[in-house]
């Protein structure tokens, strides 16, 4: 049975409005409609940096059995809704691709900060070409390069921990 949408408030509509475009993304992408799969999207669509399988866990509020939920992010992943990452700790990391993109386009590398976590697309940094021997069959291939980003590196000039709003004195 298919899960319902939330109802409307009027206190609250730009939720609906965001359940209602996530909803359109799973019928655009012929994927079944259930609270679980909203859930996910809204969860991959409102965080800056791709997350792990704990901590999609956590923040859903371990609501969800760790199968069920494994099962949903890899039927998003076949549906090039998301994708996935493996951070340097070689755990699996989930994405949602940007709404006006058809998914990750693949052939790029990717960017993890070593002290937040935000990983992105290098789309302008193609992957190597890989030859393999004849017979063989290539399933994947990722090119992670890793570091401080631009934020974690000023905020530490600055004398401020990583991702801390800096505070004026006025």
């Amino acid at each position: 049975m298919q899960d319902a949408l939330p109802v409307p408030t009027p206190d609250a509509p730009s939720v609906y409005d965001d359940m209602n475009k996530y909803a359109h993304i799973l019928a655009a992408h012929d994927i079944r409609l259930t609270s679980l799969r909203l859930e996910l999207l809204r969860l991959l669509y409102s965080t800056e940096k791709p997350l792990s399988h704990g901590e999609i866990m956590e923040l859903l509020g371990n609501e969800w059995d760790r199968i069920t939920l494994y099962r949903n992010l890899a039927l998003l992943e076949e549906h090039r809704v998301i994708h996935k990452i493996q951070g340097t700790d070689g755990s699996w990391r989930f994405r949602a691709h940007p709404l006006n993109t058809p998914g990750c386009p693949g052939n790029h590398a990717h960017f993890c900060c070593l002290e937040c976590g935000t990983m992105e697309c290098l789309l302008d940094q193609p992957m190597p070409r890989v030859d393999v021997p004849e017979g063989y069959s290539v399933e994947g291939k990722q090119f992670l390069v890793y570091g401080i980003c631009k934020a974690c590196a000023e905020a530490k000039k600055a004398g401020r921990k990583a991702n801390t709003p800096e505070i004026s004195e006025t």
